[in-house]
């Protein structure tokens, strides 16, 4: 494959010499000329095979992680599960259902279940990462327990599930007045029953996001929001139900509940940045102020519950970053390689992410995307073979003043110090011959 050369006879003689035949036959014969004498001179590049190890590496417990796990194991291959906490979930331990209806408690028990009980997945509670070593196909994972003893494994491909968290806001009095709760609350006391004398209910959108410190959008929140107010309606008819929003990101299959929000009585009200809305509590009661653009006015209402919409924020992951060598976007989440070609991938070979360690993703999107990295990393462990690229860089060991630049400037970690010889060394399984080692 290394020896083929390709002349662009179209773009690079035919159309910018239209008018000029003679003179597209003689850029024609010299560009064919050049690709000639270039093969003739050019020697096949050496591709070496790498023996891939069968089994793979899940970090973290939550349904994303689960469902990765679950798909590589059925495909065949021995995976393993770290897991910081106690217990197998996540964040879905606190939702009740999606915005469809689908029981996500009734899911969790059956998923984990099935990690438990399945012989190819092993599971590890309480542990965290403290070295990964090796390249794609040949991972060295060294993690630690709380009672501080040492493991290790090795793996063949690693996916990121870390997950995420949501944000504890300090806006409109949360923490500081009873009645004002987040979505996830507001859900769990609609699944329980206990919403008491309610007759009105005000959601606030896009607390703490959208804004200068966090300038992304957490997708879920407006669908929390639609299917959180369609249960209330549905419950109790006569409520209230008043949503301040920004933007509703009611996208796709979504605006369907948007609709039935409206039709079931919903109020929607949208605000601005530099008009949010202002709570106050006033005699035992909450006072909600917020201009209407329509009426371009100003509205008051008293809710009996005060609803906020937090997002979902990353978990500080910079230190398992700087241990499996990847980088984190802007907002402090995982960064794949590519967002349309390469969506789950990393920029280091055989390493995946999924779920909320990616972006903020609703329960069914972060499952899709969970599947996808499982296929991803069984895609290494079933070839048995993999082969490094067919450029790749060499050292000559002659000329190699040992300074170590070129390790440092590598983005792959695709070259080490012998420290014997005095010299670089290459990881052809790593290389991706970007030339960045020869700018030094």
């Amino acid at each position: 494959p290394s020896l083929v050369q390709v002349v662009n006879l179209r773009e690079e003689v035919a159309w910018p010499n239209r008018k000029a035949p003679a003179a597209a036959t003689n850029r024609a014969r010299a560009l064919v000329g050049m690709a000639v004498e270039r093969l003739r001179l050019q020697e096949p590049a050496t591709v070496s095979d790498i023996v891939a190890r069968q089994s793979a590496l899940v970090i973290g417990g939550g349904v994303a992680g689960m469902v990765t796990a679950v798909t590589i194991a059925d495909l065949g291959h021995e995976v393993h599960i770290l897991r910081r906490g106690a217990g197998l979930g996540g964040r879905a331990r606190t939702i009740h259902s999606t915005l469809e209806g689908n029981d996500i408690q009734a899911f969790l028990r059956n998923i984990v279940q099935y990690v438990e009980s399945n012989p190819r997945i092993h599971v590890y509670k309480g542990v965290e990462v403290v070295g990964v070593e090796g390249h794609v196909g040949n991972f060295d994972v060294r993690f630690t327990g709380q009672d501080g003893a040492k493991s290790s494994l090795e793996v063949g491909s690693i996916v990121v599930a870390t997950g995420g968290e949501r944000l504890k806001t300090k806006e409109y009095l949360y923490g500081q007045n009873e009645r004002v709760i987040t979505q996830d609350e507001f859900e769990d006391k609609l699944t329980q029953g206990d919403l008491g004398q309610v007759k009105s209910v005000a959601m606030i959108q896009c607390v703490g996001s959208r804004d200068e410190n966090r300038p992304y959008c957490s997708r879920i929140c407006c669908s929390e929001a639609l299917g959180n107010a369609l249960r209330l309606k549905e419950k109790r008819p006569d409520v209230d139900v008043v949503v301040f929003y920004r933007d509703l990101m009611s996208y796709g299959l979504i605006e369907n509940y948007y609709t039935q929000a409206r039709e079931k009585g919903v109020l929607f009200v949208r605000y601005d940045l530099d008009s949010k809305p202002e709570v106050k509590s006033e005699g035992g009661k909450l006072k909600l102020t917020a201009r209407e653009p329509v009426i371009r006015g100003k509205i008051t209402m008293e809710p009996d519950l005060l609803v906020l919409s937090t997002p979902v924020v990353p978990r500080d992951e910079r230190r398992l970053a700087e241990i499996l060598s990847l980088n984190l976007d802007e907002d402090g989440f995982f960064q794949e390689a590519e967002p349309k070609f390469r969506p789950v991938d990393c920029m280091r070979d055989g390493i995946f992410i999924c779920g909320l360690a990616h972006s903020p993703r609703s329960f069914g999107e972060s499952i899709v995307q969970a599947l996808a990295a499982g296929q991803r990393a069984c895609a290494i462990l079933s070839k048995g073979k993999l082969r490094s690229g067919r450029t790749v860089s060499e050292v000559k060991e002659r000329w190699c003043a040992g300074c170590g630049m070129c390790v440092t400037v590598c983005p792959y970690g695709a070259r080490v110090m012998d420290e014997k010889k005095g010299a670089a060394v290459v990881i052809e399984a790593l290389c991706q011959g970007c030339g960045a080692c020869v700018v030094p």
